[in-house]
């Protein structure tokens, strides 16, 4: 009976590999070949330099043909590091094409994962929170006082930061005195980033796809609040400085 015996296995082959599976969506020989002649550090900053790949805008029609682009880009683009990132962070700050099913409500978003694809959480954050097409997604562009759409107040917090539960450095849960798990807010505090939140609508028309969220105090709740963290914010603050008050909490 023959003996299958396994092609030698290079280290520096497979940690190249191992690289490019984290950093692109597949090696290939040549992107194998190339980080093994740069070394790590020099092919990330090369990906980092090089040319975005162009999101080409899209119109009031159907979804699909942005999707199909972005998905050769993923395929076959040669900025990989970026097309991963977009994809890493459009899995945490989420746009369903279920509820903006056109072109054009999912453009904007594309455009600011990959605007901010290297750049800092925070600024990402903040240019997403006021993008149009989460405005729709999570109704922060419909959110008006006395009764704020807590939609954007939820997510903002268990998905795009801070997630359920307190955890420790390494990653771990914090417990408390009876072994359970420590909630990092409850509704109350929904409740108060909503009315933080407050006061944010499209800038030229219903569901206006061409430019940020824009504020209207008339909509923005006034009164004092006590956001996340326990942090209060006074009576009195623009739409804009609660706004700044719950981006840095």
């Amino acid at each position: 009976v023959p003996v299958f015996v396994a092609p030698a296995q290079v280290p520096a082959d497979i940690a190249a590999a191992r690289l490019l599976e984290q950093a692109t969506f597949g090696p290939t020989a040549a992107d194998i070949a190339l980080v093994k002649a740069l070394g790590a550090t020099a092919w990330i900053n090369q990906q980092i330099a090089m040319a975005a790949t162009p999101i080409v805008p899209g119109d009031a029609g159907s979804v699909d043909p942005v999707r199909q682009r972005w998905f050769v880009a993923m395929a076959t683009a040669p900025d990989q590091l970026r097309q991963r990132m977009i994809f890493a962070l459009s899995q945490i700050m989420v746009v369903s094409s279920d509820k903006n099913p056109y072109a054009n409500e999912i453009t904007p978003w594309l455009k600011t994962l990959d605007k901010h694809a290297f750049g800092k959480f925070g600024d990402l954050l903040r240019e997403m929170t006021i993008n149009p097409a989460m405005g729709k997604y999570l109704a922060l562009g419909h959110s008006k006082a006395p009764s704020p759409n807590e939609d954007f107040a939820r997510e903002v917090m268990q998905l795009f930061t801070i997630g359920l539960y307190q955890l420790n450095m390494d990653g771990s849960f914090k417990l408390d005195g009876a072994g359970k798990r420590i909630p990092t807010y409850n509704q109350t505090t929904i409740s108060e980033m909503a009315r933080a939140l407050s006061g944010w609508g499209f800038a030229n028309s219903y569901e206006d796809m061409s430019a940020p969220l824009v504020a209207r105090e008339s909509y923005h709740d006034k009164g004092a609040k006590t956001i996340v963290r326990g942090i209060q914010l006074p009576a009195g603050q623009t739409a804009q400085q609660d706004m700044n008050a719950v981006m840095n909490a």
